[in-house]
């Protein structure tokens, strides 16, 4: 139950945030119609008290500070917000938050060291080894349940398999249910080496975050390889594949985007596992944007060395002269506008979390 509790919170948390980035705008019309009535009803005493205060006030609108004022004869509220920055003023404090996260990078092996630490009950490391002996041994037996699973119920479907399908389809209707029984056996998987860790749960915060990422990571894995590239590039049925690929190609294809995800989730993993643990904020912001780089990093590589097999895929079988030019154009630039994407996603992405602005979503992921 702690664990289910765990993730409760988690997505309760998820939620909430969206909730706030949503309803930001209206509360923050509420306020401003709020303040102005209150600046309406304000008496004299308000108005002297205001005057003895400006001051202040213009000391702090300086700075770039919000004022906020409580006249104490009415307790009404006039908020004076900071005068918009010219676009000098901004570029300097993009600068300045700039310089603080990459001046903080030297630290940030101290920084992660330290939250290891501070996550022991004890100031050993034995707990990260104890969370991690857990998580193999849990994926161990999720694995043995899930391939016990599969070789039980695997003969009862055997007859929807055909060597040589004859129909659209028929492929897709295949392709569809391989993957539906792979993510069933992926579900299993899960819950088997979940409920491991929960047996043998003492409580401890930090140990549990762990077990969660690892397994969460390797079955996402699991998911984005067999569920979604063993039937989308279908490199082991090549009568089923729906897609203009040949049988070296479409090999090829598949290693290389099953390598390529490696990286990418284990970049992201250790940025929610460091999340979860409670890293300092800049350092968090400094794994985040490298594991973005990384992401970009890794699919600009791909497309590029596979932007022929990209262009084969927009364009199907058949002779290329004779598809419309719409779609040839389409397929001659495509795998330009995938670069261009994943820089301009990364840039993007990086801006919003350094500016600390809401929904700095991971665009690149």
């Amino acid at each position: 139950m702690t664990f289910l509790r765990l993730i409760a919170k988690q997505l309760a948390l998820l939620i909430a945030l969206s909730m706030l980035a949503v309803a930001a705008p209206t509360i923050a019309d509420a306020q401003l119609s709020l303040i102005g009535a209150a600046t309406k009803s304000a008496d004299k005493d308000a108005t002297s008290m205001s005057q003895e205060l400006a001051p202040l006030v213009d000391k702090a609108k300086k700075e770039g500070m919000s004022v906020v004022v409580i006249s104490p004869a009415t307790n009404a509220v006039v908020e004076t917000a900071a005068p918009e920055m010219s676009m000098t003023e901004q570029g300097l404090m993009i600068r300045s938050k700039v310089k603080a996260i990459f001046a903080n990078i030297p630290n940030i092996p101290t920084q992660f060291m330290a939250t290891l630490r501070a996550a022991s009950p004890d100031g050993s490391m034995n707990w990260l080894w104890y969370a991690i002996g857990i998580a193999v041994v849990g994926l161990v037996i999720g694995n043995t349940i899930s391939w016990g699973v599969r070789k039980l119920i695997q003969p009862y479907f055997a007859y929807m398999y055909s060597e040589n399908p004859e129909s659209r389809a028929e492929k897709i209707g295949y392709l569809l249910f391989r993957a539906g029984m792979i993510a069933f056996n992926c579900a299993v998987m899960f819950v088997a080496s979940m409920l491991l860790a929960v047996i043998l749960d003492y409580g401890h915060e930090p140990s549990r975050s762990t077990i969660i990422v690892i397994v969460a990571a390797y079955v996402s894995y699991w998911i984005i390889r067999a569920v979604i590239l063993f039937n989308i590039i279908a490199h082991d049925l090549p009568n089923h594949r729906m897609i203009n690929l040949s049988d070296d190609r479409a090999k090829s294809l598949q290693y290389d985007m099953r390598n390529s995800m490696v990286a990418v989730i284990i970049a992201f993993a250790v940025c929610a596992w460091m999340d979860m643990l409670g890293l300092d904020r800049e350092a968090h912001k400094m794994f985040l944007i490298t594991a973005m780089l990384i992401a970009a990093l890794i699919f600009g590589y791909q497309t590029i060395k596979h932007r022929e097999d990209l262009r084969s895929v927009i364009l199907g079988k058949g002779e290329v002269a004779s598809k419309p030019f719409i779609l040839r154009a389409i397929a001659l630039v495509a795998p330009a506008l995938a670069i261009v994407y994943l820089v301009a996603s990364w840039f993007v992405s990086s801006f919003r979390l350094i500016m600390d602005l809401p929904s700095a979503n991971l665009l690149v992921a």
